[in-house]
């Protein structure tokens, strides 16, 4: 996903996962990151001005063995340390015009990450002085951690002073069980990654240092876990695992399916998943002899009742671009009419700020803007891009779906999605990604710009494409 797919209008608070932090403790990107894209990121404001951005600092592989592990320990250990850090993140957020920080420590004190006996005292002492700092600075920034369901490693955490000094806490409440409990006392039986009633568990461990519900938000996964089944006739919860289960196209790696891979194998298959009532998810068997089990439409709402019920904060998701092309799990947390300004209207980008001169048509030309593929005319009888290439984007309707135009097999809607070249001269970096997004929650009947072509609104195009674009009526 990229930031101009973001659905800003579906959200209250964006935090970008993740950045680093360098062994002098300044915030940096995380490996294979580019540092643009923290810059990138804070242009969605402007499709909804009241949209927080957070940094989200840390991540689980940044707390592995190697150069990394060691940064969050060394760097709330002494006092010298810590002023550095809030000194250089203060500036992070001025310089990049962030609303705050996430705190994503995978895990203070744990042995097996890394962790020190001191680390969740220094912890909480870090956040005090951060908001400290904050407030001399004269700003409000917000300030927030992730906290685990796992007595385990939530038992290194010093929640009675850290807590009050924190805008809110996003409870990590997927990832209960997976293939790692094949190594632990749990044993290798398939349970599912998320369950009401271990959430509710876990959460008697907050209520019990005096945590407020309100300082809660509650952890949604828009993805599954999935194992291997030991025996395809024993599919319910506890029966036998042998392995992670069949990875999917997207994921590309075993044991775990992303929202739309799942959707995807109910799609393909017609399969019914069996929904857990109590335990608030879905599991099915798919592939061959995998097993997952996930949130969906129905599964989210029981959820937001509980969170309703015992007055949390909200609602933290893992993660947007995780989700179908339609955004059904992020449509079941969210309603852009309340959260965003979804009512914002677009004006058409001037084309002589997007063509070259030289390919601009002679003054006092009213340009009709429709989808036209290369080799045919917007009358031709032959619309579809699925045989050609086009090079203009138009978004209609009033909703969010956004789409990278690649090629998909068995894919049910209308465009048959391509990269896109340039007509004129070859691309300097190769192929380049296009985007078309239709704003309606009738895709399909939003995508008929197909069809006739449609008057609308240009869309962001993507580094070097539109040098290259002159068919266009």
């Amino acid at each position: 996903m990229e930031a101009g797919e973001i659905p800003a209008n579906y959200l209250t608070h964006l935090n970008v996962a993740f950045g680093y932090i360098t062994s002098d403790f300044r915030i940096t990107n995380m490996d294979g990151l580019s540092t643009n894209v923290y810059e990138s990121v804070g242009d969605i404001k402007a499709r909804n001005p009241n949209l927080k951005l957070l940094i989200a600092l840390g991540g689980w592989k940044f707390s592995d063995p190697g150069p990394w592990q060691s940064v969050f320990p060394a760097m709330v250990s002494t006092a010298a340390n810590r002023a550095v850090f809030i000194k250089n993140a203060l500036k992070f957020l001025e310089n990049y015009g962030y609303d705050g920080l996430d705190f994503d420590w995978e895990y203070p004190g744990a042995d097996d990450r890394g962790g020190t006996e001191k680390d969740g005292e220094n912890y909480a002492v870090l956040l005090k002085e951060l908001r400290a700092a904050i407030k001399a600075s004269g700003r409000d920034y917000l300030v927030t951690f992730t906290a685990p369901t796992s007595y385990w490693y939530l038992r290194h955490f010093d929640l009675e002073n850290m807590v009050p000094h924190v805008d809110w806490v996003n409870l990590m409440s997927y990832d209960l069980h997976g293939v790692w409990d094949g190594n632990n006392t749990i044993g290798k039986q398939v349970l599912a990654h998320s369950n009401l009633t271990e959430i509710d568990l876990s959460l008697d461990l907050f209520w019990r240092v005096g945590v407020e519900p309100s300082k809660i938000v509650l952890g949604l996964g828009f993805y599954g876990r999935s194992f291997r089944l030991k025996d395809p006739r024993c599919w319910k919860p506890g029966c036998a695992f042998s392995g992670p289960g069949d990875a999917g196209p997207c994921f590309g790696t075993a044991g775990i399916l992303s929202f739309r891979e799942i959707t995807d194998v109910l799609r393909r298959t017609g399969a019914t998943a069996y929904w857990d009532k109590k335990a608030a998810v879905k599991y099915m068997p798919y592939g061959k002899n995998s097993w997952i089990s996930f949130d969906d439409v129905q599964t989210i709402q029981t959820k937001i009742d509980y969170a309703n019920k015992l007055g949390l904060s909200g609602l933290m998701i893992w993660a947007i671009d995780l989700d179908n092309g339609q955004l059904d799990a992020l449509r079941a947390t969210s309603d852009p009419s309340v959260i965003g300004n979804d009512d914002t209207p677009f004006d058409l980008v001037d084309i002589k700020n997007i063509f070259p001169t030289e390919y601009l048509p002679p003054n006092g030309y009213t340009p009709r803007y429709g989808l036209v593929n290369f080799g045919g005319s917007l009358g031709s009888a032959n619309m579809d891009p699925g045989n050609g290439g086009f090079g203009f984007f138009l978004i209609s309707g009033d909703s969010h779906v956004a789409s990278p135009l690649t090629k998909r097999d068995n894919e049910p809607d209308p465009f048959k999605f391509l990269d896109c070249h340039g007509t004129k001269v070859a691309l300097q970096s190769g192929i380049s990604k296009a985007r078309v997004a239709c704003f309606s929650d009738d895709v399909e009947g939003c995508f008929r710009v197909m069809e006739q072509g449609i008057e609308g609104t240009l869309v962001e195009l993507p580094d070097h494409v539109s040098d290259h674009f002159s068919n266009f009526r």
